[in-house]
């Protein structure tokens, strides 16, 4: 049997009775941690994006252009070895990082490309040094 019809006038019926009348509602932790879960299965960034950079507030002026942000992805996870600038673009994008249009000065590498504003590296890889920055890169020795 086909039950589109039936199917689409539920849909409607729920959405006019409950959506419209209570609104979006907060999901369950549950279902927030599952979906965190399946997110840093599909979308390995995710998980990275999480736990080594840090959202700073605008006024601090610090940016990580996505050349040093894929460096140190791939220099931490084994998935990565595929991924391209095209890629790393899109899946930060499906997080909701923001890449600005415009190029501006990498806080790393000094360079000026296209960042994520006001974020830097969670850990201490990164230590400031007479005014430049150096990254330390910690292999476990």
């Amino acid at each position: 049997m086909n039950y589109r019809k039936e199917f689409m006038l539920m849909l409607i019926h729920w959405y006019k009775t409950l959506y419209l009348v209570k609104g979006l509602q907060n999901p369950p932790s549950s279902v927030l941690k599952a979906t965190r879960e399946y997110q840093d299965e599909s979308v390995p960034i995710a998980e990275y994006w999480r736990e080594c950079i840090t959202m700073l507030p605008p006024s601090t002026h610090k940016h990580l252009c996505l050349h040093c942000i894929l460096d140190d992805f791939c220099m931490r996870d084994s998935r990565s070895a595929k991924y391209t600038d095209d890629k790393l673009r899109s899946d930060l994008g499906s997080i909701g990082v923001v890449i600005n249009k415009s190029q501006t000065r990498c806080s790393v590498c000094k360079k000026k490309k296209h960042a994520v504003k006001n974020c830097q590296f969670s850990d201490e890889r990164i230590k400031e040094k007479d005014s430049t920055m150096v990254v330390v890169v910690d292999d476990g020795i």
